[in-house]
Parts: C-alpha cells; structure tokens; sequence
C-alpha cells in the first residue's frame, strides 16, 4: 500500500467513526484493524513485523502474549489497545497454517445434530 492509499484508507476509517457517530443506536462492541504482511517466506513476514515493532517501540509476541521462540508454529504479532479499539500486525507462519488447514479439512464432513426451537431456548 502506498502512502495514498493510506491515506485514503484512513480518511474511509474517519468517515465510519463519523457515520458511527451519527447513528447511535448501531451497536459496536469492538474496533479492530489488522495488518498482514504479504512476504512470500515466514522470514520475509517476520522482517516485516520486526521493522513495524523497531519504528514503534512495542515488542512482538504470540497470540499469547508470550515472546516467540524461533520455532514457534504460533501467530507473531504486535499490537496497540486503546480501550476497546485496536491494532494488530499478525503474521501465520506457513507450518502453522498448513496444520490449520488440515485440521479444518474434514469441517463438511461432520453434521451436528439439529437442534429444535425450544432447545435452542433452553441453551
């Protein structure tokens, strides 16, 4: 993304703040923007994600909070809260992702039972 685009992309995220503004009665529990590097290795990414956390002071961790080992097969990522709004840059190394796909892999072949109307009440 160049600097246009950024910047366009912010003046879109301000014009929804405003809209968001104006209609109060549209619920919003949470503001979230995540980056996801587009390099074509796990060290490419990780670069990345260590330059952002270089030029902004702020560490890097796992989806856990915990500082990551070399070999980790957990999302690395760095982010900013304030209160309910947040940033992310999050990199998935590819070992990581390969074991999600397969785990999700057989998703459509497994069919919950249905749950009636008045169960779904009770839960």
């Amino acid at each position: 993304m160049d600097i246009t685009e950024r910047a366009e992309m912010l003046a879109q995220a301000r014009e929804l703040i405003d809209w968001l503004e104006k209609h109060p009665d549209v619920p919003v529990d949470k503001f979230e923007a995540t980056h996801y590097p587009r390099g074509e290795s796990d060290a490419e990414q990780l670069a990345e994600i260590q330059a952002i956390s270089e030029s902004t002071g702020l560490p890097i961790t796992t989806a856990l909070g915990c500082e990551p080992k070399e070999d980790d097969h957990k999302y690395v990522h760095r982010g900013e809260r304030y209160g309910s709004v947040y940033y992310e840059t999050c990199a998935i190394p590819r070992e990581a992702m390969a074991r999600h796909r397969a785990l999700y892999s057989y998703s459509d072949c497994v069919e919950p039972e249905s749950v009636t109307a008045s169960a779904a009440v009770a839960l």
